[in-house]
């Protein structure tokens, strides 16, 4: 069992109760149980590796380590998953992904209510801009794997660009929405996908393109276009979908973490990799 599990004090792992898992101010991490044993003795919170003193009246108040609670104890999709996760996370046997996906397209191609639809379930009429980046993350496991999904979704308006931009780094793929049903916007694609080259520095520089809204019925880009545009750019993956009434959304991000675990082998494959352990994290992109 990794030690990044367990309290520094008492050395026993943590869990959602008498041992979550409470962040000092010096932002270290030790068991509630032990923090309470300290704050009878001295009325005061004296961080144990960094003797940093903290005034609290109640451990109960102190924020918890989300980032050890979540992996611990954050479900699955479905019971058989989150069954087999608990008993590989008890043995310290789960290796942790992180993926970093880009949402990139033009304003109002619908990116962000492709994310809620993905994530929440949900559909909002009302279009708000997106100021500069919004972040969303899921869970998935294969075997001893868990590969949590970073979604950032990035503004389209040029005003927020220079910003949206720095967010490329490391990104495993781009998703490339675009309305369907806008061919004003379908011209400025080009520039979309040889931006997402040029500032991700990621080898393959993966990009799933995606025709959005194909609910509404007006449709204004023909496959003709869209087959030149990909040929164009050396684009192999297209999907057609709609965020409000979520056709084909699940599909296309289980076709992005298949080919995230598929990548994953591969380089096990082909690189000698140092062991990790249960709360280890590993970047599919390094």
């Amino acid at each position: 069992m990794s030690k990044k599990t367990e309290c520094p004090i008492c050395f026993e792992r943590f869990d959602n109760s008498t041992k979550a898992p409470k962040i000092l101010s010096c932002g270290h991490t030790f068991c509630l149980e032990c923090l309470k044993k300290d704050l009878n003795k001295t009325q005061q919170l004296k961080c144990s590796i960094c003797r940093k003193v903290q005034e609290i009246n109640d451990a109960d108040q102190l924020i918890t380590n989300r980032t050890i609670y979540d992996l611990l104890y954050e479900p699955l999709e479905n019971e058989e998953e989150n069954t087999e996760y608990k008993k590989n996370i008890t043995s310290g046997e789960i290796k942790f992904i992180e993926a970093k996906v880009i949402m990139i397209g033009p304003p109002s191609s619908g990116k962000t209510s492709f994310i809620r639809r993905y994530i929440d379930r949900s559909f909002i009429d009302k279009y708000n801009v997106t100021i500069g980046f919004d972040f969303k993350s899921k869970k998935y496991q294969f075997g001893n794997k868990i590969i949590e999904l970073q979604i950032w979704d990035t503004a389209g308006t040029e005003m927020f660009q220079s910003i949206a931009v720095n967010y490329y780094r490391k990104s495993f793929a781009a998703l490339l929405v675009f309305d369907i049903c806008n061919k004003e916007f379908f011209k400025d694609l080009d520039y979309w996908v040889n931006t997402y080259r040029e500032y991700n520095d990621y080898e393959n520089k993966n990009i799933y393109l995606i025709g959005n809204k194909i609910d509404l019925n007006k449709r204004e880009i023909s496959q003709n276009d869209i087959d030149n545009f990909m040929e164009k750019n050396h684009l192999n993956k297209y999907f057609e979908a709609s965020a409000k009434t979520g056709q084909n959304v699940d599909e296309i991000f289980n076709k992005v973490i298949s080919d995230i675990n598929a990548n994953y082998k591969n380089r096990q494959k082909n690189i000698n990799l140092n062991e990790k352990n249960c709360m280890d994290k590993v970047c599919c992109c390094q």
